[in-house]
């Protein structure tokens, strides 16, 4: 992995593992509650003397806090729509999040700031060695871990880097990230994960498959594309200023400039200004007084997260409207001038 300062484009890091129990049917088919409840206790006393953890089960919460969980990207859509005998275990920093009954009955997963998929891998696997203590965990000599979808069998492992991409979009050359992540058979994905748009210029990289490949031959694998992604994309940013900037500086500060006036804000609106702020950002045009400013934005201003910061249920407009006010009270006098 080069050694060079990729801080201005890798966003975040995740690794996710799935397990499943020998002894009961796949979640699809365990609508059983008693045996629910079973896979519930196991595994959250199992976990419950390492850390400060919480469980929640999906029916007893509202689908809009269902929803903020999906927004922060600690749960899945699946467990929105299908709330009925799953749950999720969080840590108090909520950088661990292990889904219960969802495509399979543990999907453990640890997402750390910046690129850092090794410490993610090392976190998650000290609570998986205690998670493969319980026994019965389905296991194939042949094909490792048995997984409720074929993709995930061998390792059972999902090692994924969530990346800021604007120069190659902005200059039409996104496709050069699907190529060099095709050849060593990573995929390329939205924001929100499998059939989600790349919203804000932003993109997920990760493995296709995890059967014949050590955790550390997927990690290295992984690391490699993305660092290779990481040097076109600093590339590319040098080229948009060689071709015009003085362009590339005013579309960043009139993103600004929308995002710090408006009086009404749509989530699409926000995460196409967003993006062009961040790129201000990096490219030094926009100097913010909290340089973490606009990544908390963008997790804080997505719809349900935004309800639940006003305390009220709002209709899309009002939402809107409730959006473009925050925006300009967190950003007024939020840059060095």
């Amino acid at each position: 992995m080069s050694d060079k300062n990729f801080d201005s484009v890798v966003i975040s890091s995740r690794i996710r593992l799935a397990r499943n129990f020998g002894d009961l049917p796949f979640p699809c088919k365990l609508t059983d509650e008693r045996a629910f409840s079973s896979v519930m206790k196991r595994v959250f006393d199992k976990l419950k003397p390492l850390g400060d953890f919480k469980i929640f089960t999906m029916e007893a919460l509202s689908f809009e806090s269902r929803n903020v969980m999906f927004e922060k990207h600690l749960i899945s859509k699946n467990l929105i729509e299908e709330p009925n005998f799953s749950a999720v275990i969080l840590s108090a920093n909520e950088e661990i999040a292990i889904m219960l009954n969802e495509e399979d009955h543990i999907r453990e997963q640890c997402i750390l700031n910046g690129f850092k998929l090794r410490e993610a891998y090392e976190k998650l696997s000290r609570l998986d060695d205690e998670i493969l203590k319980l026994g019965n965990i389905a296991f194939d000599e042949e094909l490792g871990f048995l997984t409720a979808c074929p993709s995930n069998l061998g390792t059972a492992m999902r090692a994924s880097i969530m990346l800021f991409l604007p120069a190659l979009s902005m200059l039409g050359k996104s496709g050069e990230v699907q190529d060099v992540a095709r050849t060593l058979g990573l995929t390329v994905r939205g924001v929100m994960g499998e059939g989600s748009k790349a919203e804000g210029y932003m993109f997920q990289i990760s493995n296709q498959v995890s059967l014949g490949s050590s955790e550390e031959e997927i990690i290295r694998r992984v690391e490699n594309v993305v660092a290779r992604i990481c040097e076109i994309e600093l590339e590319a940013r040098e080229e948009l200023l060689r071709q015009n900037e003085i362009e590339i500086k005013d579309i960043c500060l009139r993103a600004f400039g929308v995002l710090s006036s408006s009086f009404r804000m749509t989530s699409a609106e926000f995460n196409e200004l967003i993006g062009k702020v961040k790129l201000g950002q990096a490219l030094g045009f926009i100097k913010f007084k909290n340089p973490q400013l606009p990544l908390s934005l963008s997790k804080i201003v997505q719809p349900y997260t935004l309800m639940e910061v006003s305390q009220k249920n709002l209709d899309g407009i009002m939402r809107d409207i409730f959006r473009a006010e925050y925006l300009r009270k967190t950003l007024d006098g939020a840059i060095e001038i």
